[in-house]
């Protein structure tokens, strides 16, 4: 017959391997969840920052006071990446890289949407209805003035009016809705 102090100390025993066998399960199974979060893509390899276009150099940007009740202020380097895409976008450029979503379907379908050939635009004011508290998504009326030439030695000027809607994808901004006022 075992005593009842040789089963007090075989249940200790038990129980101090379970608990020292759980420690190193549970250490095992973090070790594995830090490795897999730490390997992988390098996020600057993924990211692919947009051309300048070569056009944001002989146009102007113009900011307006942001509309008031804004959830959060944009960045400067924001504002700056957001004009660059919008003369991306007004210049034709890639449409892939300056549209996504429903924007780029119909600026793919509607012609009503493009601005005519010969178009040369040479300011745009921006101003800014929505910012979303994560950083990722934009609502902007736009107001950008232009030239079109006629080919017959005249220009009439233009003067058109967006509202746009700009998601962060990829680390680029691209404009998902674009409807003309």
């Amino acid at each position: 017959m075992t005593s009842l102090s040789s089963m007090k100390r075989a249940t200790a025993t038990m129980l101090g391997v379970s608990v020292v066998a759980l420690i190193g399960a549970s250490l095992a199974g973090l070790t594995t969840v830090v490795i897999s979060f730490s390997t992988g893509a390098n996020p600057s390899d993924a990211f692919t920052p947009a051309a300048e276009p070569l056009a944001v150099r002989s146009e102007t940007v113009e900011w307006n006071p942001d509309e008031p009740g804004l959830l959060r202020s944009m960045e400067r380097t924001t504002r700056t990446d957001v004009a660059n895409t919008w003369v991306g976008a007004l210049s034709a450029e890639a449409d892939t890289t300056w549209f996504s979503g429903g924007a780029l379907e119909r600026r793919l379908d509607a012609a009503g949407l493009e601005p005519p050939a010969g178009v040369r635009w040479t300011r745009h004011g921006i101003t800014t209805y929505f910012y979303s508290l994560d950083g990722q998504v934009l609502g902007l009326e736009i107001h950008s003035d232009g030239t079109l030439d006629t080919g017959e030695g005249e220009a009439i000027s233009l003067a058109e009016r967006y509202e746009v809607v700009m998601v962060l994808r990829d680390g680029n901004w691209r404009v998902e809705r674009l409807t003309r006022l």
